[in-house]
């Protein structure tokens, strides 16, 4: 199912899509959304750090009510379903949010989301210094302040023309 949501942003309101593998309701309008995987799934320090914000952004699309149709007052569980193809066809693997709910760290990714939209006007006038090896989503508020914006000058004419800034 097509999802999607829009984040206020300086330059504009941006909009997120996503498609949710599988989306189950249950009473009290309790959401769960799995994501099926071929391959090995990202660890729940992996989702929680930002670094594989999927399902995380894929449950504040539903809080948001941004699924057509389903109205989510609570995520009840976020979880990938991996599909080997043996004498077991997969598995359910929940991710385990340790203190937090679905809920807080959902509002989380989008929040972290927000930090980095409103970051990208930086972007215009040259270009954004961030340690690439840091989670895109976990950005924190001190990372967002002491970014360093590298005048036009010192853009090599190849990234100039891939960011379209000539």
């Amino acid at each position: 199912r097509n999802g999607e949501m829009k984040i206020d942003a300086p330059l504009g309101p941006f909009m997120l899509t996503a498609k949710a593998d599988r989306i189950e309701i249950y009473p009290g309008d309790v959401v769960v959304l799995a994501d099926y995987k071929t391959g090995a799934s990202p660890s729940s320090k992996q989702v929680i750090s930002g670094l594989s914000p999927q399902l995380t952004l894929e449950a504040a699309i539903a809080l948001d009510g941004g699924f057509p149709g389903i109205t989510a007052f609570s995520i009840g569980e976020l979880l990938y379903v991996e599909l080997k193809g043996g004498a077991v066809a997969g598995s359910a693997k929940a991710i385990d949010f340790k203190d937090q709910t679905p809920d807080a760290e959902a509002m989380a990714a989008k929040a972290g989301l927000a930090r980095f939209i409103a970051a990208l006007p930086l972007c215009l006038g040259g270009v954004v210094a961030h340690d690439v090896s840091a989670p895109l989503l976990a950005l924190t508020d001190r990372d967002l302040l002491g970014v360093k914006v590298v005048g036009d000058d010192a853009i090599p004419p190849r990234t100039r023309e891939h960011l379209a800034l000539n």
